[in-house]
């Protein structure tokens, strides 16, 4: 009888590295798009070094890296929770 590979190295090489070059770029742009419109909708009332443009430019281009990480952060720590949890069984299909 065949073994089946666990899930440990089923997660690992080229298709778990395409989709997560797939979900980053994605993500990049998503977050750019929302600080864009962040960023425009607080004109009124906002401090007059914001009205730099390159302060504006700089947040355009860190921001997007910046709310990346916090994601990727949130979703290792659910993902780590998930996995450790007595309640939730993680097995390979046999």
């Amino acid at each position: 009888m065949e073994q089946q590979p666990s899930q440990a190295a089923v997660d690992y090489g080229y298709g778990h590295l395409i989709w997560l070059c797939i979900a980053i770029v994605f993500l990049i742009m998503v977050n750019g798009a929302i600080l864009d419109l962040l960023v425009s909708s607080g004109s009124l009332g906002r401090s007059i070094w914001l009205e730099e443009p390159r302060v504006l430019a700089a947040i355009g281009k860190i921001g997007p890296f910046l709310l990346l990480v916090v994601e990727y952060w949130v979703y290792d720590y659910f993902v780590d929770r998930l996995r450790s949890s007595p309640d939730v069984v993680m097995t390979a299909v046999e």
